[in-house]
């Protein structure tokens, strides 16, 4: 999986953060509960469209929030760890994020 921090996110778009997957292909805006833990707030693809899962997706368990979150936090994302946080969070809330879209785009 090919991961990177996009840092402009337009200001009619409520997330944290957004992470630009497969060269651009995937765009996907995560935010953070009253916890702390990350949850996504909508994913948009190449090709599908923008999914914005109503309800919204179970949020990341702490340890996967916090290791995603200190890796955007220092700018630099460790290509194996996120991938193995992302895929498991995509699979785990595939059928609410487009599973065809998901699998096209190999991030499940």
């Amino acid at each position: 999986m090919k991961i990177e921090i996009y840092r402009s996110i337009p200001a009619t778009r409520v997330a944290l953060f957004r992470l630009a997957l497969q060269e651009g292909s995937v765009f996907a805006d995560f935010d953070s509960d009253a916890r702390g833990l990350l949850f996504l707030r909508r994913i948009s693809f190449d090709g599908y469209g923008c999914c914005e899962p109503k309800p919204l997706v179970d949020a990341m368990s702490q340890g996967d929030s916090h290791s995603l979150l200190a890796m955007v936090a220092t700018g630099m994302i460790d290509v194996e760890p996120a991938a193995t946080v992302l895929r498991a969070y995509f699979k785990k809330n595939e059928a609410a994020l487009w599973a065809d879209a998901l699998q096209h785009h190999q991030l499940v």
